[in-house]
């Protein structure tokens, strides 16, 4: 007779998948325990990318560019990681931040991607800066 024990072993993108979702269900509190309980070997660019974005998505600035200043130490930054940030900022409508970011990914030499586009003219448009958003579209 078998136990009812399955053998798994947790890979950091389960890990980063359990994270994303105890945030939604349970909340940001439950999820950073979790990530807190969370074995260093399986702490990777997923799992702390995981925590960022949900540090993001709850709208939680401090939390959030504390452990994007993780990820950077780290060597974990990437486009992904960027966009959540610039995501953060939009949509706590501080996009003078936005350039900022930008510019640091590019200092970085972090290429943007559609999406890093797609939030800065998102921010062009919220603050009615036609301008600057034309000139964003002829760089692309």
């Amino acid at each position: 007779m078998r136990d009812n024990k399955l053998d798994f072993k947790a890979s950091a993108g389960d890990v980063a998948i359990l994270l994303d979702l105890i945030s939604k269900v349970h909340g940001l509190e439950q999820a950073e325990k979790y990530f807190n309980e969370t074995p260093n070997s399986l702490r990777s660019f997923k799992t702390y990318g995981a925590l960022l974005n949900c540090y993001s998505e709850k709208n939680s600035l401090e939390k959030a560019e504390t452990i994007m200043q993780k990820i950077r130490d780290m060597g974990f930054a990437t486009p992904l990681s960027y966009n959540a940030m610039l995501g953060l900022h939009s949509r706590l409508g501080k996009h003078e931040k936005l350039d900022n970011v930008m510019q640091e990914m590019e200092e970085n030499g972090i290429s943007w991607d559609a999406f890093t586009y797609c939030l800065r003219l998102n921010a062009y448009g919220d603050t009615s800066d036609i301008e600057e958003g034309r000139e964003n579209v002829e760089e692309i």
